[in-house]
């Protein structure tokens, strides 16, 4: 349920964002591949490093940094309507 939620306030403030509303299908549609691929690329990199380091303890520092970028990534967000 929550992430439900969490997903229709984030399509909602993407369509807030976009630049060109004509172009509004075609954005979101790069916008859900780039979530498709962080959704598919995820599992895959912490499989690598599980296999490479053989434990866990790598993965979670890699994926805290990535959790730190995701949100430094996001305050490039400068104006919502």
């Amino acid at each position: 349920f929550g992430y439900g939620v969490y997903l229709s306030v984030d399509q909602a403030l993407l369509v807030d964002v976009l630049p060109n509303k004509e172009a509004a299908g075609k954005d979101l549609s790069i916008l859900n591949m780039s979530t498709t691929a962080g959704a598919t690329l995820g599992p895959i990199i912490t499989s690598v490093i599980v296999t490479v380091t053989g434990s866990y303890a790598i993965a979670f520092p890699v994926a805290m940094a990535s959790a730190v970028f995701g949100a430094l990534a996001i305050f490039r967000i400068k104006h919502i309507r």
